[in-house]
């Protein structure tokens, strides 16, 4: 049992001294890895900008968009849906940071089925923008409302994508008669060019029609025969 207890004691003081051996702190060093995952918001004033113009002229309407991210530069393209009639109306577009003043703006086209060249939106984090877009109508455009739908799509750098539709209702406007200005509004109504009513007013103002099998003939009341004249 002596010799037992000797062992037990010799053992627990090597132990003690081993442990003396040790330094009394320990610098640990560990690596921590946050990963904050890509992400892309697109917010619209709006998901439909009426539009009023006659033949000929280029109304313009201003839609407010904000647009939040952490994975920049992104590209904003836009196009136009087909619609079921072929449109007589060109639309163009700009695009400039919301508050900025830019003395000469560059419209780009806006294609049908096909993207616009990319416009780059470089500011990071939420940035608000003003998306001008106006439309131009031939001048033998028929009245009525035509329908048009202009998608956005938003892409990023890790290739995340935000598409938005917003309907664009243009109307066109009849065209009136006399040097009438335009009226108040986004399109307004545009004028025709004045008539010389001098040069039309005819010495007689009676006019009969007569119609043969040779076409229809307008003349003075004044030129028909006696006998055309009595059968009225």
């Amino acid at each position: 049992m002596k010799r037992a207890a000797v062992l037990v004691l010799l053992a627990l003081t090597v132990l003690g001294v081993a442990l003396l051996s040790f330094p009394q702190t320990r610098a640990v060093t560990a690596t921590i890895t946050l990963t904050i995952p890509a992400a892309l918001e697109l917010q619209l004033s709006s998901m439909r900008s009426d539009l009023y113009l006659a033949s000929g002229t280029s109304p313009q309407t201003a839609i407010s968009l904000r647009v939040g991210t952490n994975d920049w530069p992104l590209d904003l393209r836009l196009s136009l849906l087909p619609s079921s009639l072929e449109s007589p109306l060109a639309f163009e577009f700009h695009l400039c940071v919301e508050g900025e003043v830019r003395p000469s703006l560059s419209w780009t086209r806006i294609p049908v089925m096909l993207l616009s060249p990319p416009v780059l939106l470089p500011s990071p984090g939420w940035t608000s923008y003003t998306l001008s877009v106006r439309a131009t109508a031939q001048d033998d455009t028929a009245p009525g409302i035509y329908v048009q739908i202009l998608r956005m799509i938003l892409r990023s750098t890790s290739g995340l994508v935000e598409i938005r539709d917003i309907s664009v209702p243009v109307t066109v406007l009849p065209s009136v008669p006399g040097n009438t200005s335009p009226a108040g509004g986004q399109g307004g109504i545009g004028a025709l060019e004045p008539v010389d009513f001098e040069a039309d007013i005819l010495e007689e103002c009676e006019q009969v029609l007569i119609i043969t099998w040779e076409g229809v003939t307008v003349v003075n009341s004044d030129c028909l025969p006696c006998e055309a004249t009595d059968s009225e």
